[in-house]
């Protein structure tokens, strides 16, 4: 999302609108970056829906494990009605303006370093998870341990044995490579995997008009390709991690 985002908004702005781009948390952890973009220090971030929860907490309805069936109705809600009410009193308590929403990998499975083919399989164990309440009950709920860790220390966590397992959709999971320390898989998809583009909603509304649509124009582009990513790695991740020697179980639907 963030390439493609600041390509069309240098092309879009003629070149007035330089964009750096900052991964791995080279800025910071979730919860920093997430200050850093309210206080104005940072003028845009794209971060997962779980960091977003402790600085407005009606977000955390979209973390309802099993609320979306599939993609496409999960964005027809975000983008509807109710997603655009949500994000506007996101907007006016944090004065943050959410501009593109994304889900990249799909939906959220569990995966662990033996083997996982039924909840029983998680009883005891520590999970990796988001510091997302909802997120954290589900996983109590199962007999497992939530455990937040930051995103960019996972891998690290499962490797030292800090967490046991952790819930993150096939792309996170390709991207990563936790395959290669947590290589059982069970996909039951019991979370979307959301991330926002945000920017500081004074810093943007400061931008003369053109620049401003240059930004709209620059946010849609990039969810657009984001979520044609999201559809195409959701088809062929589970192939993917298989042939790296991944071992994944498909629940039998109820």
């Amino acid at each position: 999302m963030a390439v493609v985002f600041k390509s069309v908004a240098g092309v879009e702005s003629g070149g007035k609108l330089k964009v750096e781009i900052f991964p791995a948390g080279q800025l910071g952890k979730e919860r920093e970056l997430l200050e850093s973009v309210k206080l104005g220090t940072i003028q845009a971030v794209i971060l997962a829906e779980g960091s977003t929860v402790n600085f407005f907490q009606p977000l955390e309805i979209l973390g309802i494990p099993y609320l979306f069936p599939d993609l496409p109705t999960a964005w027809k809600v975000i983008d509807g009605p109710f997603g655009q009410e949500l994000k506007e009193a996101f907007r006016q308590k944090t004065g943050i303006r959410i501009l593109a929403s994304t889900a990249p990998g799909g939906f959220r499975n569990f995966e662990a370093k033996t083997p996982l083919k039924s909840a029983d399989d998680l009883k005891g164990k520590r999970i990796r998870t988001m510091d997302h309440p909802l997120h954290q009950a589900a996983v109590s709920a199962l007999g497992a341990s939530p455990t937040p860790i930051p995103f960019a220390e996972l891998y690290s966590a499962l490797k030292s044995g800090i967490a046991d397992g952790v819930e993150l959709p096939f792309g996170a999971v390709l991207n990563t490579k936790v395959d290669e320390v947590a290589k059982y898989i069970i996909a039951d998809g019991h979370v979307l995997n959301q991330e926002f583009l945000m920017v500081n909603d004074k810093w943007f509304s400061s931008l003369p008009p053109d620049q401003q649509a240059a930004i709209l124009k620059a946010a849609e582009e990039a969810q657009f390709a984001s979520r044609g990513v999201t559809l195409i790695t959701e088809a062929v991740g589970p192939e993917q991690l298989r042939a790296r020697g991944a071992e994944i179980y498909f629940p039998t639907p109820a």
